[in-house]
């Protein structure tokens, strides 16, 4: 274990640690409050023909952070950071034409949004 430590090198060069680097920059001005959106997708496919209709225009107005992850059972879990509800809002409508375009409203009827106001955003 020690010799696996000494070949890492300092500190500064974990990778955990140049996230710090990399973080999204926040939009100048002040932002009055940062909204968390949960969502889903039923499988990482339909992620892919949503995401290429809703960012036909480029990055989503208000968007800080935009994840998205492969679960165990195929279906596509997103997390995103909005600087707004209003932005969240212009985007739901967005996304919910991309599911209709698509025929999934029956997906996106099945697994609701979650909309979230975060106490602490670092």
């Amino acid at each position: 274990m020690r010799r696996w430590l000494e070949n890492l090198g300092p500190p500064a060069e974990f990778p955990s640690m140049q996230h710090q680097q990399r973080r999204p920059q926040l939009p100048e001005g002040e932002i009055k409050m940062a909204i968390v959106f949960f969502t889903g997708a039923p499988s990482r496919d339909a992620y892919e023909q949503i995401s290429a209709i809703v960012e036909s225009d480029g990055k989503p107005e208000g968007l800080i952070v935009h994840t998205a992850t492969e679960q165990a059972d195929g279906m596509v879990r997103i997390v995103d950071v909005w600087e707004s509800q209003e932005a969240v809002d212009a985007f739901g409508q967005k996304l919910m034409g991309a599911f209709a375009q698509l025929g999934l409203t029956d997906e996106a009827a099945a697994h609701p949004p979650e909309v979230l106001q975060p106490f602490r955003v670092l």
